[in-house]
Order: C-alpha cells, then sequence, then structure tokens
C-alpha cells in the first residue's frame, strides 16, 4: 500500500459512518493480541478542552523524560499528527506497515461474519498497535467523541481518567441532556481507579460521583478563582507555583490547573516523579496549533460549539482586538446562535465559506444566519483558498474559527 491507496481505502471506510457499540473495535484488538490492554493509559474525555488538556500532559511528561504517546483528533496538521510519539508524528512508513496489518486482519474478520470496523474504529486500533510497538512509557489518549461507546473506550484498565468540561454538544449521538452527556462520558472510569475531572454543573457531577462510588474509583475536582494575567504570556499563580503558559483563555488556565492536579496524582501514586522545574517547563513550553495561535496578522481559533466561542469572545475582549475579518464555517448541528451573537461586535466584515463535511452548514444558510442574528459585511466564498485570499488583501487582523475541518485547510494557506 502507497500514500494514495492508504487515503482511498481512508475515504472508502468512511463511507461506513458511525455505528453504536464497540463489539467491531474489540474483535479488531483481539485479533492483534489486545495492545490496548498492556498500556499505562491516561484517558481523556469531556466536552471542550480535551485536546489542551492532552498536549499540555503529553509536553510536561516529555519534559520530565517519559516516552509518551499522545492521540488526539483531529488533526489540523495530517492525518499522521493523529499518532504522536515524543512528539513526532507516525512516519508515512510506519502508518503504511499499520494499515497493511489492519487491512489483513479486517479482511479475515469479514469472512469470519463479523462487521466492518469504522474509520475511527480502524484509527483506534492502530493507535494502540502504535503506541505498543513503540513502547511508550504513558498512552494520552483523547476519545474520539463520546466515552463508554467511544472507540477508544476499550481498555481493561486506566491509571487515570480526566474529565474536562461537560456540555451540551453531538446530542445527536450522546444525548440531549447534560446528564445524558455525562452518563455517556463518565463510562471512561474504571473500576479501582481515578478520576479527576474538572468543575462541572451539578447534574453532571452528581452522575460522576454515582459512577465513581459505583465503581470504586476515588474522585478528585479542583477549583480556582484567581486572577489570569495576559501579556506576552499568561500568567498567574496556583498553590504556589507561578504559572507561564503560551495558552491564552481563562479555560486554558483551566486546563492548565487540571494537568497539574493529574501530575500530583500521578507522582503520589508513584507512576511518574515529575519535578516542580519540569512541570513548569513543560507547562510553558506547550503550544498548541488552531486553539487561538497567532501566526501573522491571523489568528486560528476551532471554537466550534458555544462554550468554545465564548471562550474566543473571552479572549479578543480581555486582549482588547476588534475589527476583525472573520473567515467561518460550521456544521449544521451547532447550536450557536446566542455565542455568534455575542461575537459580532468584534468583527468588521466575515468570509463566510465550508467545511470539508458531509456535516456542513452551506454556506448560503450560514450567511442567513449570520444576517439574521445582526451581522453586516458578509461575504460568500464556499472555497476555503479563495476565501483565504480575499482575507489577505484586508488590513484588518484576520480571524478564522468554526470548524476544524475548515481551520485545517485554511492554517496550510496561511502559512504558506
Amino acid at each position: 500500500m502507497d500514500i494514495k491507496s492508504f487515503n482511498n481505502w481512508i475515504e472508502e471506510i468512511r463511507s461506513y459512518g458511525i455505528k453504536p457499540g464497540l463489539s467491531r473495535v474489540k474483535e479488531l484488538l483481539n485479533r492483534l493480541d489486545n495492545p490496548q490492554n498492556k498500556l499505562d493509559i491516561i484517558h481523556i474525555t469531556g466536552t471542550n478542552g480535551k485536546g489542551s488538556t492532552a498536549t499540555l500532559l503529553r509536553t510536561v511528561l516529555d519534559e520530565a523524560g517519559y516516552k509518551v504517546g499522545q492521540f488526539s483528533t483531529p488533526s489540523i496538521i495530517s492525518f499522521n499528527h493523529m499518532f504522536l510519539v515524543e512528539n513526532e508524528p507516525i512516519s508515512d512508513r510506519v502508518l503504511l506497515e499499520m494499515a497493511d496489518l489492519l487491512k489483513t486482519e479486517i479482511v479475515e474478520m469479514i469472512s469470519d461474519g463479523f462487521e466492518h470496523p469504522t474509520e475511527y474504529e480502524i484509527i483506534a486500533a492502530m493507535m494502540y498497535v502504535y503506541f505498543y510497538q513503540e513502547h511508550v512509557d504513558f498512552a494520552v489518549v483523547e476519545v474520539a467523541m463520546g466515552g463508554e461507546n467511544d472507540c477508544t473506550n476499550v481498555m481493561d484498565h486506566s491509571i487515570l481518567s480526566i474529565i474536562t468540561p461537560i456540555s451540551l454538544d453531538h446530542q445527536g449521538f450522546l444525548g440531549t441532556t447534560l446528564k445524558a452527556i455525562a452518563t455517556e462520558k463518565s463510562g471512561v472510569i474504571k473500576n479501582n481507579s481515578v478520576l479527576i475531572t474538572h468543575p462541572q454543573e451539578d447534574e453532571v457531577m452528581t452522575v460522576l460521583e454515582t459512577v465513581c462510588d459505583q465503581k470504586m474509583t476515588t474522585l478528585k475536582t479542583f477549583k480556582y478563582s484567581g486572577d489570569v494575567k495576559f501579556s506576552k504570556k499568561m500568567t498567574f499563580e496556583y498553590k504556589g507555583l507561578k504559572i507561564e503558559s503560551q495558552l491564552t483563555g481563562k479555560h486554558q488556565a483551566q486546563n492548565i490547573i487540571g494537568v497539574i492536579e493529574c501530575i500530583s496524582n500521578l507522582n503520589e501514586r508513584g507512576y511518574t516523579s515529575v519535578s516542580k522545574d519540569q512541570l513548569l517547563q513543560g507547562i510553558e513550553k506547550t503550544t498548541f496549533e488552531g486553539r487561538f495561535e497567532c501566526i501573522g496578522d491571523w489568528i486560528l481559533d476551532g471554537a466550534h460549539n458555544h462554550e468554545s466561542l465564548m471562550a474566543l469572545k473571552e479572549n479578543l475582549k480581555s486582549l482588547d482586538i476588534k475589527d476583525l475579518t472573520g473567515v467561518i464555517a460550521v456544521l449544521r448541528d451547532k447550536d450557536i446562535d446566542e455565542a455568534l451573537i455575542a461575537l459580532k461586535p468584534y468583527f468588521k466584515q466575515m468570509i463566510v465559506t465550508e467545511a470539508n463535511s458531509i456535516r456542513k452548514l452551506e454556506a448560503e444558510d450560514l450567511k442567513d444566519k449570520l444576517s439574521v442574528l445582526g451581522y453586516e459585511n458578509l461575504i460568500i466564498e464556499k472555497d476555503v483558498k479563495k476565501a483565504f485570499e480575499i482575507a489577505k488583501r484586508t488590513k484588518e487582523r484576520k480571524l478564522g474559527f468554526g470548524s476544524f475541518y475548515m481551520l485545517s485547510e485554511l492554517r496550510k494557506y496561511v502559512q504558506s
């Protein structure tokens, strides 16, 4: 298999869509000798902040000298960047070897009467095989979407579960209420383990407490109400630690505090021996593509649901950024009108484009929505490259946001 054949294969299996249940991925992994059960896994779910948390954790553990695998999806850089070991993406050569291995097993599965695994089930299996073959000390694994029924949730045990703030998102897959979504995401909690959760709504905490009691798992949470300062770097103090970070926003301060608590817990239990200096240096070194990422006169932010868009608004307010030229694309299943209204004062004009996704909201429909919400100076350009070219000719600072699918393509043009 070459890269072109691999891309065609992924495109082909994408047609299987998202299917409930873990029987397919478990059968595939069983045929691969269950590598997921031979790893020390830190499993992360939630609605917002999963990727930042995973990246912070991986960077801190890297700084402390551990060999760490990180799985985060989607990557706005490339398919390979979903699979990081020591902050390096899987090579094309190894990726193709993994694909050949899995494809052989899948053919045998189907001949034995099993269903074909879905795209993300194959990706999850590939990730576990790769991390096991690389002999990582820790696998930092972000769920693809949910929890209980997520394709990554196939291990017998994890050394730590992390749940970032839970809110309404992906209701078509995870449930229409906070309680239902919390119940699904609580499925990552394992027996006799530890859960570290961000502050949550009361009904979410009730679900998490109940599940932890049932599984005899220790639940730990944290609170922070101190000041966060923004200049060239974000700075704040927590438990006597003076934090400096290249990440921006109070929500990122909360993600950092969550990681501090995780490292403290892993140290206490003897899994790690991360020093104060290694912790602080790892936090300071952490960068994250597509999360209020500044490249020249562009800001790129993957904000795509209510909470992340409101966090984006707070960043713009804190840094006094306004009169922006926006490039926006969104998916049609997002309830974001209130957040878009809150963001309106920060834009001088908006270029409306489309995400490369079957779930995209058509540009004409998005323009109509923005117009109803009070936006003016709206331009439709469905082609992301042409949208970039229009924005590039403006004098204002630019902000690309609304969909990781669109942002992945836009970022290539911004960097070129």
